[in-house]
């Protein structure tokens, strides 16, 4: 690796205040240029030849790489990664507009594919996790696309496990690891869609599988090996898993949300689902793993459970066992915890949970008296004694 890439690969320092001002003033004079460049453009249109257009854009594309690398061999690394966003925007719309120009303007899915392995070369060039990040999301949202036409989303697949093979040959970014995590699972369940739905509609069997995966998915840097994963990677990995989950698990408690996700064929999702989950706790039984794996592993079994509940006893039933399923998450923070502000919001969520069960559930108006009082008395007990003093 030469000098230039390793500046750029280097971790940056953050960004001092003239530093910061400095990139807003570039950004912003880019973005005039650029809408200047596209206003001229489109104004000359009539009377320039019909690849006028991309050629500009081309060029375009070059004379931000070359600023990128000129910034990277000053050391303004941020600035270069910068330039390298600007390059990866104007090819993809050369990419469209040299695409249109052959002939292949409809074969849209083909298309974005170039966009997303120009952008991905530009993000390895630069070293840039944001860029990457964005090429992974991307590259899901094509993924997507595909399904709708029926294409296998290998793609998506394929650039999610990149984001692997990034973090571990490339550099450790916050960015990467949040893509990495929450596309790895999404893509493989939308790639083993088929077989387990007659149609291309999504429902809850594939956000069962979707919790099985994600479990299997975190014990990838969860598993402590030889070679194990960069020590910063994990709390990334395991946070992000466990605030998508219990987000999941919390849209599951409204009706009208689980009565939109219930699945009319649900078995082959559901089990699959459950398998995976399964093999994840026989894998996290099997070797040993960092600290705050169960979590993970509670959570999608959790996520499971309550599609399970609303696939055998209906939405209402589920919603309680959501409600419960996280109130459940409340217990540790209640008992465990030395801050006070922590405390408080659990009791919080606790009152909410409550709230939310009785207004579910339509209990009459007594039982809901009854309810809410007895988790009142509980809350102002538990805080009157002192027990949420840090």
């Amino acid at each position: 690796m030469n000098d230039v890439s390793r500046e750029v690969a280097a971790p940056s320092p953050e960004l001092d205040t003239p530093d910061r001002h400095r990139l807003a003033v570039l950004t912003i004079g880019t973005l005039g240029i650029a809408v200047g460049v596209v206003l001229v453009i489109s104004s000359a249109l009539p009377v320039i030849p019909a690849w006028g257009l991309p050629t500009v854009l081309l060029v375009l594309t070059v004379a931000f790489l070359v600023l990128g690398r000129r910034a990277a061999v000053r050391g303004a690394s941020f600035a270069a990664r910068a330039w390298a966003g600007w390059a990866g925007l104007t090819v993809a719309f050369a990419v469209f507009g040299g695409g249109n120009l052959l002939g292949f303007g409809g074969a849209l899915t083909a298309t974005l594919l170039v966009v997303l392995a120009a952008n991905a070369a530009i993000a390895l060039w630069f070293r840039s996790g944001v860029h990457f990040a964005v090429v992974q999301a991307l590259g899901f949202g094509w993924g997507v696309l595909a399904h709708v036409y029926g294409i296998p989303p290998w793609a998506s697949v394929v650039l999610a496990l990149a984001g692997l093979w990034w973090l571990g040959a490339v550099r450790v970014t916050r960015s990467v690891a949040v893509v990495t995590t929450l596309t790895i699972p999404l893509s493989i369940a939308l790639l083993l869609h088929p077989l387990t739905h007659v149609g291309a509609a999504i429902d809850g069997a594939d956000i069962t599988l979707v919790a099985g995966l994600t479990a299997l998915a975190v014990l990838i840097p969860g598993v402590v090996t030889r070679n194990t994963a960069p020590a910063e990677l994990w709390p990334i990995v395991r946070r992000t898993a466990l605030v998508v989950t219990v987000a999941q698990i919390a849209a599951g408690a409204v009706p009208a949300v689980g009565d939109l996700l219930t699945p009319d064929h649900p078995w082959p999702g559901v089990f699959a689902g459950i398998a995976t989950v399964l093999a994840a706790v026989a894998v996290r039984g099997a070797r040993p793993t960092r600290s705050g794996a169960l979590s993970v592993l509670l959570a999608c079994g959790g996520l499971v459970l309550v599609i399970l509940v609303d696939v055998l006893a209906g939405q209402r039933t589920a919603s309680i066992v959501s409600c419960a399923v996280l109130a459940g998450f409340l217990v540790p923070v209640l008992l465990r915890s030395r801050s006070t502000l922590a405390r408080a919001g659990a009791w919080i969520g606790v009152i909410a949970l409550a709230a939310f069960g009785v207004l579910v559930t339509g209990a009459p108006l007594l039982v809901a008296a009854i309810v809410l009082l007895a988790v009142g008395v509980v809350v102002v007990a538990a805080n009157a004694t002192g027990r949420s003093a840090s």
